[in-house]
């Protein structure tokens, strides 16, 4: 990709389990959600913009603005040629995702 701290994450980010806990924690987020009203942000874009944004200690504004204006960051979050979304969109999405502590553990709705 270039840089090779994204490119060892790219991997990592691929797991199936991964996406199937940020998946399942988007489609917790209200009764219904993963079914109706307007389609949201992917999991997987929403699970790697949150990395890039906490790797590279930006804001949100930032991460929007180099969403923008970057092809490495765009292929990262696997948004490519496709419109970026608004930063209140993307500044608000991960609060929607944000599970309970318990949907990760064991045991738990999330957990195995």
């Amino acid at each position: 990709m270039g840089d090779p701290v994204l490119d060892s994450l790219d991997c990592l980010l691929e797991d199936p389990e991964l996406l199937a806990v940020s998946t399942r924690a988007l489609a917790m987020r209200s009764p219904g959600s993963s079914t109706a009203g307007r389609e949201g942000i992917a999991p997987d874009r929403l699970l790697r913009c949150v990395v890039l944004k906490h790797i590279k200690g930006w804001s949100y504004r930032e991460l929007h603005r180099e969403l923008r204006a970057s092809l490495l960051y765009r292929r990262f979050t696997r948004f490519y040629e496709d419109p970026i979304l608004s930063r209140a969109s993307i500044a608000c999405s991960p609060a929607l995702a944000a599970p309970k502590p318990a949907l990760f553990l064991p045991g738990g709705p999330g957990g195995t």
